[in-house]
């Protein structure tokens, strides 16, 4: 943890300084910048490097959420594909019957029309209705 860690460099720099100074038999404030700075340039690397390390989780998350996302846009595509080409086949069915459909009515209204007075012909348009059904 950042204060137990902070504390532990703190007790450290004080140990080297009260040990160099116990060493020399003397005190100066000299004898405490040396590991003053030490200590600070060892807490900005480690802050640094708790920075580095937060950057580096927060991009692994973002590209697990681009990549997460990317894959529901390709279904969502896919999906949106088949449904067009579902749709597409539905119309082209719907105008192919629909075509034909009319066609035969307008043979059986000929035949109709042709009944009385011209049974070959009436007959044709039915054979032909019948091919158009097929």
């Amino acid at each position: 943890p950042s204060r137990a860690g902070l504390a532990a460099v703190i007790a450290t720099t004080a140990a080297a300084v009260a040990g160099f100074a116990a060493h020399q038999h003397s005190f100066s404030p000299a004898m405490v910048i040396g590991p003053a700075l030490g200590a600070a340039v060892a807490v900005a690397v480690v802050r640094g490097y708790q920075a580095l390390h937060r950057e580096s989780e927060q991009r692994r998350r973002l590209i697990e959420e681009l990549t997460a996302t990317r894959a529901d846009l390709a279904r969502a595509q896919h999906t949106a594909g088949a449904l067009a080409e579902r749709e597409r086949l539905a119309r082209e069915i719907h105008d192919t019957l629909a075509q034909g459909l009319t066609s035969i009515q307008l043979l059986l209204r000929a035949a109709e029309r042709a009944l009385p007075a011209r049974p070959g012909t009436a007959a044709r348009h039915v054979v032909a209705a019948r091919e158009a059904a097929v």
